[in-house]
């Protein structure tokens, strides 16, 4: 079922402390300390 697949999609990447999009949230990338990384991805 393409709902319930996009819902455990989503749920996934909240859990992983990631965007809709599946690119790591600012917050995520500090409690890595790597929140560098954070300009690398939003000059994208």
């Amino acid at each position: 079922n393409p709902e319930e697949l996009q819902r455990a999609k989503l749920l996934y990447y909240d859990m992983m402390g990631w965007t809709e999009k599946g690119i790591p949230k600012k917050s995520t990338l500090e409690e890595l300390d790597i929140e560098w990384a954070a300009d690398k991805i939003s000059a994208q």
